[in-house]
């Protein structure tokens, strides 16, 4: 069995437009390297104001949670069925 990499920490960054998103791609490459242990992902609200930012982070950060949290239940809910190996017996 192959060893598993170590797990890298997430850091989210919201821009409200495209000139917000090329400022923070930029601090991205002077300040995180790749022996950081950080995983920089930077998204684009596409503006609307900073309520709509704060809205938008939320919603996505709520999707992409629960699309892993999916993933983990099916998966943990096969490898369930496949240790226990159920049989249903019907009368």
């Amino acid at each position: 069995m192959s060893k598993s990499r170590p797990q890298k920490q997430t850091l989210l960054l919201v821009g409200e437009g495209y000139d917000e998103v090329a400022f923070l791609t930029y601090l991205k490459s002077e300040l995180v390297n790749r022996d950081a242990g950080l995983e920089v992902k930077i998204k684009n609200a596409k503006g609307k104001g900073a309520k709509h930012v704060i809205e938008w982070t939320i919603l996505y950060w709520f999707s992409v949670t629960w699309t892993w949290l999916s993933y983990k239940l099916k998966r943990s809910r096969s490898n369930y069925v496949k240790e226990k190996q159920v049989m249903v017996v019907r009368r």
